[in-house]
């Protein structure tokens, strides 16, 4: 068997809580979380928790309300039968969680809008990240020929202004719509092997300093 290289992930400790930065300014994050049923196989589903981090930057004495940016997104099993270990990743949109048919485990691909974690985590293209569950741990492999196709499973219309837990009912009706989402891009939709990012043109202009809050796995 190919040697697969561990996934590591930065947590995020999921609290708005105001913290004072060197730049003046005030940053708040806030999570969304709620919990879906995902195919992950012909006529075989996992309800897995999912929870999302955005952070909010304020400058010091200004009342303006910010820029919500989206910053981290995890999943883990709520089931017993089929247990998924906890997934963490920073700055990356887990959007396909699929049942290896040959070997049994299960793949997570993850995408990007960023230039910047593209280009710091080595310019895959098409722009995935997939991730393996091997013996109750996740590690980086390969983007397989077999899920380009496949439909994204995993809700990924997570809004800037959600708060708190999503119902059922709404992660039902955003999946069912997903596809009529003009504004997303197709690469969110399915794995495709044509996706690339665009306006990413002058990545190797960009500095180290550039990268500093990026997650690298």
């Amino acid at each position: 068997m190919r040697q697969l290289i561990r996934a590591t992930a930065i947590y995020v400790v999921l609290m708005a809580i105001p913290i004072v930065g060197c730049n003046d300014a005030l940053n708040f994050k806030h999570s969304v979380n709620w919990v879906e049923d995902v195919e992950v196989a012909e006529g075989v589903s996992v309800r897995v928790a999912r929870s999302v981090t955005f952070t909010v930057s304020r400058p010091m004495g200004e009342k303006t309300a910010g820029i919500d940016q989206f910053l981290s997104s995890s999943i883990e099993s709520e089931s017993r039968d089929f247990p998924v270990p906890k997934f963490d990743a920073v700055h990356l949109v887990p959007i396909l969680l699929r049942e290896d048919s040959e070997a049994k485990d299960l793949i997570l691909v993850a995408t990007t809008d960023s230039c910047a974690v593209w280009a710091l985590n080595g310019k895959p293209m098409p722009v995935y990240w997939a991730f393996r569950m091997h013996e109750r741990a996740w590690y980086r492999t390969d983007v397989s020929e077999k899920l380009f196709g496949l439909g994204a499973n995993l809700l990924n219309d997570v809004r800037p202004d959600d708060r708190g837990n999503l119902s059922r009912g709404e992660v039902v009706r955003r999946k069912q719509q997903l596809t009529q989402l003009q504004k997303a891009h197709p690469r969110f939709l399915s794995i495709l092997p044509s996706a690339k990012l665009d306006n990413c043109k002058n990545i190797e202009s960009f500095s180290a300093g550039d990268f500093e809050s990026m997650g690298k796995m």
